[in-house]
């Protein structure tokens, strides 16, 4: 979804991008990726760029008024805007949004297929395999890496103000963690379904969390 909720954006196997407005659905604008299926997309927060994952794993820019194809980024296994929409974070390369360069490259181990940002733009979250790492886009502060699931991470989210970390796998677990020392503040276990998804209300009070088998659980 745009971040002003009026468009939405979606890719698909036939090489196309397609912005919608809502509620209508009816078509706005298309964009054409070059013979690979797309297979992830994101609105930057200020809502002027796209920033989109091809089979071949190329992150794509383009301009969202306009259509215009703005830039290429190599080697993508996610795409993750800072909340600023200056940076941009694909596994495990920082790129400017602005001119397509590259910032910064994390150290090994850090970045993966999940990547997301802390609401000031300062730490980043990532999942490798089973475990979550945090690490600072400054070099601030250490990098720290834990196991924090027995099954594979499918979904990371901060808290509003930063301070805990939710992640959930594909075990059907669901834990909350204290970002400055990594604690477990809690834990739900049992579901018997994958669980694909989640996101933290505004004032991170709950939990809304997307199953395999079609269930949302709040």
């Amino acid at each position: 979804f745009a971040p002003d909720g009026s468009m939405l954006a979606s890719g698909s196997q036939d090489y196309t991008i397609r912005l919608w407005r809502i509620p209508e659905g009816a078509p706005v604008r298309s964009f054409t990726q070059p013979t690979e299926p797309v297979t992830q997309v994101r609105y930057s927060p200020d809502g002027n760029t796209l920033a989109t994952i091809t089979g071949d794993r190329l992150a794509r820019l383009w301009d969202v008024f306009s259509g215009t194809y703005l830039h290429s980024l190599s080697s993508a296994s996610s795409i993750s805007f800072s909340p600023d929409s200056a940076l941009l974070v694909t596994g495990r390369q920082v790129w400017g949004v602005a001119d397509g360069s590259l910032i910064s490259t994390l150290e090994a181990g850090q970045g993966g297929s999940l990547v997301t940002f802390s609401s000031n733009g300062n730490t980043l979250a990532a999942t490798s395999g089973f475990d979550l790492q945090l690490f600072s886009i400054t070099g601030a502060i250490p990098a720290v890496s834990w196991q924090g699931h027995s099954d594979f991470v499918s979904s990371l989210a901060f808290s509003p103000d930063g301070t805990r970390l939710a992640s959930a796998a594909m075990d059907g677990s669901l834990k909350l963690w204290q970002v400055s020392d990594q604690s477990l503040l809690g834990s739900i276990e049992g579901h018997n379904a994958f669980l694909t998804s989640m996101a933290l209300t505004r004032n991170g009070s709950q939990i809304a969390t997307g199953f395999n088998n079609g269930i949302i659980q709040t």
